[in-house]
């Protein structure tokens, strides 16, 4: 037998860039066999998924929040976690370690139901808990009263405002800003601001601010505040004009008036009567009635405009009216309005109050009597306010369709009418 070696001339040797040695090495060391070293334990899968939660309790304690608890479910290896779920919703809207949790910021007066699944370290999940149900009641408490109101004046028509915000069992929705006492807000804001623009030059006005949430609680008022425009209005309003005055009753008249303009804006109107240097009554609209006034009596009217500053305009023009006499004719009605003749028709005159002693008589008459006529008066009993009589149609002289009649009621130079439409047969 032939043997054949090979003497490998570089082991051992550096060529420049590394040194080969020899493979496998010279007497390695030895290894102690053991388990380890040539078998692992194989990883036991967990299958098997939590018991179901049970005993699942839903209550609300406020307007916003429900609380649920439940009896912990139990595992082979650990339970992890609970996944609550509520109404219908598809996901979880929590993940809970506890067996416990607060589902807030709901709506009051909602009503909504909920469900609970255990799962484990290896992601199985029980079945779902039995449902539970609860109502939010309804939201009863008004926010906190905003504090610190404080108001400055930037210029001649402005005060801004600013306060520290109110809180709230649910949540502060706005503000309701007050002047001067109105019973009703000027301004609704959701701010902790405001600025109250056009006000008159170096007026002065008060403010408070109250709160409201989205059941419309309302807060108590907030401190008041006190705060002057700067610089001096001395523009009064123009002339009020076309001052009209109107006996309605016998005791009231009624005025009416085309509005002033100011510089900054007309607060209101004084209102005089008979030349007296007070005003009767102020208001801020164009009209006024005067009432409680004598029978008969007559009254001459002026009317002045002012502004936020007390600025006055020169008086309007002098309007006169005289309050009604007692028993006025004030209307004459016809029932029915249209009839077939030779039905007649009922008619009633009515005066502004009870007739005096002895009564009223009225003037009645007929625009053409070949169709319609009527008794020559009618009389209003003294104490009685109104009086009836008959309209008798006539067959005659009608044409075809609707025959209108015009009937005429007078007391005193006042006419009242109406119209009957008298068909023929």
């Amino acid at each position: 037998n032939r043997m054949l070696s090979y003497v490998d001339a570089t082991i051992g040797k550096f060529n420049g860039n590394s040194t080969v040695l020899p493979w496998p090495p010279a007497n390695p060391p030895l290894q102690p066999i053991t388990p380890t070293n040539f078998m692992k334990q194989p990883t036991v899968c967990d299958l098997t998924p939590p018991s179901t939660p049970t005993n699942l309790v839903a209550g609300a304690t406020n307007p916003t929040t429900i609380n649920l608890a439940w009896t912990a479910s139990t595992d082979n290896v650990a339970v992890t976690n609970y996944l609550v779920f509520r109404d219908a919703l598809p996901s979880p809207i929590a993940s809970v370690v506890g067996t416990s949790f607060s589902d807030t910021g709901l709506t009051p007066v909602s009503s909504h139901s909920y469900r609970v699944i255990a799962a484990d370290g290896a992601g199985n999940l029980s079945g779902f808990s039995n449902i539970a149900t609860a109502s939010t009641p309804p939201d009863t408490t008004a926010p906190s009263a905003p504090t610190n109101l404080t108001a400055a004046a930037p210029n001649s028509t402005t005060i801004n405002l600013s306060w520290t915000a109110s809180t709230d069992d649910v949540g502060v929705v706005g503000y309701n800003v007050f002047r001067d006492g109105g019973p009703s807000p000027i301004a609704t804001v959701s701010a902790t601001n405001y600025s109250d623009t056009g006000l008159g030059v170096g007026s002065t006005h008060s403010y408070t601010v109250k709160a409201f949430d989205a059941a419309n609680n309302q807060s108590i008022a907030s401190n008041t505040v006190t705060a002057s425009t700067q610089g001096t209005d001395t523009i009064p309003p123009t002339v009020p004009t076309g001052l009209t005055a109107t006996g309605s009753s016998t005791t009231t008249i009624d005025l009416n008036w085309t509005a002033s303009t100011d510089n900054f804006g007309v607060t209101g109107y004084k209102v005089f009567r008979d030349g007296g240097p007070t005003e009767i009554a102020t208001v801020s609209t164009t009209s006024f009635s005067d009432t409680g006034l004598a029978v008969n009596s007559t009254h001459t009217y002026q009317v002045a405009a002012f502004d936020g500053a007390g600025n006055q305009s020169a008086n309007s023009n002098t309007a006169t009216a005289t309050t009604q006499l007692a028993g006025a004719l004030v209307s004459l009605s016809l029932n029915p309005t249209t009839v077939t003749a030779p039905a007649p028709s009922t008619g009633t005159v009515t005066l502004s109050g009870p007739a005096p002693a002895g009564g009223l008589t009225i003037t009645l008459t007929s625009s053409d009597t070949r169709k319609a006529t009527v008794p020559p008066t009618v009389t209003v009993q003294a104490g009685q306010s109104t009086a009836n009589f008959t309209v008798t149609t006539l067959t005659g002289h009608l044409g075809g369709g609707q025959n209108p009649v015009t009937i005429t009621a007078t007391l005193a130079g006042t006419g009242r009418t109406a119209v009957l439409n008298v068909l023929r047969p």
